[in-house]
């Protein structure tokens, strides 16, 4: 992460085989779970703690992640969305953690030739994700069109000129050099 980043996103999906039964215990066959350790080593986030309702009281859930809590024992999605203010300047850890494998989860996949037989399993049990880790929009794409071209530089000066919270990109509350280097750099390198 770079100290002008806005935002850290990460999300994690599953297929999970239906439940032999229904009733009391977890939903979960299999469970999964998403860990995110910011640069310090001691700071971790939990999938969706602080997304969700988790019975703290008073809720603690809302649209920013919290760190510490517990795994997700109920959802197959789970996503940890760190805001700009709990950003570290480093290298997060990104974790996808197996909590427990109980079935298979590679469902039947029907062929176009007979497509009412399944394919045949090879018998091992696995378990089939997605991860998806984003650090926020481009910076140095001012008007957030998905290209880093001369508009951008003139709208960032603009912004900058007549003090745009937008412009204070180190987001320390003065505009200065340190805000006109992290735009340059980023618009330098094209952004990632």
């Amino acid at each position: 992460m770079l100290s002008t980043d806005t935002e850290l996103r990460g999300t994690l999906v599953w297929s999970d085989p239906p439940p032999s039964s229904l009733g009391g215990g977890s939903p979960l066959v299999n469970d999964l779970d998403l860990e995110i350790t910011a640069p310090d080593g001691t700071t971790v986030y939990n999938g969706n703690w602080g997304l969700v309702d988790n019975g703290a009281v008073p809720p603690n859930h809302g649209i920013w992640s919290s760190s510490g809590g517990s795994p997700d024992t109920i959802n197959n999605v789970e996503n940890i969305f760190i805001p700009a203010e709990d950003l570290q300047a480093g290298i997060y850890q990104v974790r996808v953690k197996l909590s427990s494998l109980n079935a298979d989860a590679n469902m039947p996949e029907w062929t176009a030739c007979a497509p009412h037989t399944p394919k045949l399993d090879d018998g091992t049990i696995d378990a089939t994700f997605a991860l998806v880790v984003t650090r926020g929009p481009c910076i140095a794409d001012f008007d957030q069109n998905g290209v880093v071209n001369s508009l951008d530089s003139e709208l960032f000066v603009s912004e900058y000129s007549s003090g745009e919270a937008r412009a204070d990109l180190t987001c320390d509350g003065v505009f200065d050099i340190f805000d006109v280097t992290a735009f340059l750099e980023e618009f330098n390198d094209g952004c990632p």
